[in-house]
C-alpha cells in the first residue's frame, strides 16, 4: 500500500449527555451538539451515539473534530429552571420546569471556571 493510501485514525473521547425519561425511555447526545439526540433504550442510545460520532466525525472539518475536543475535567449537571408563560389558556398551569444540561471545567492554571449550557 502507498504510503499515501494510509489513513490516519484519531481516537478522541468525548462526553455525552444521557438521561431517563419518566417513560423509561433514555436520551442520549453528544455534548459538542445536543441537537443529534438518540431516543430509545439506554443501550441503543449509547450505540446510536457512538456511531453516529464515528460516521459524522470522520469526514468532518477540523474545526467540526476541535469542537468535540473536551477538558478531561468536564463535568455535566443539570440545573432545573421555572419558565413562566403567560401565553397558556386560563387554567393551565402557567409555570413550566424544564432541565437545562449543564457542561463545566475548571482552569486553575488561570485562576477561572467556566460553565455554559451543554
Amino acid at each position: 500500500m502507498a504510503e499515501d493510501d494510509k489513513r490516519r485514525v484519531l481516537e478522541l473521547d468525548t462526553a455525552v449527555y444521557s438521561r431517563e425519561l419518566r417513560s423509561g425511555a433514555w436520551t442520549s447526545a453528544p455534548v459538542a451538539e445536543l441537537h443529534h439526540l438518540s431516543y430509545g433504550g439506554q443501550t441503543a442510545v449509547t450505540d446510536d451515539v457512538r456511531e453516529f460520532l464515528s460516521t459524522y466525525l470522520k469526514d468532518a472539518r477540523a474545526t467540526t473534530v476541535a469542537q468535540y475536543c473536551l477538558p478531561a475535567d468536564l463535568s455535566l449537571r443539570t440545573v432545573r429552571v421555572s419558565l413562566s408563560r403567560d401565553d397558556l389558556p386560563q387554567g393551565i398551569d402557567k409555570t413550566l420546569d424544564v432541565d437545562v444540561p449543564i457542561a463545566s471545567a475548571s482552569r486553575p492554571a488561570y485562576k477561572k471556571a467556566w460553565a455554559v449550557p451543554a
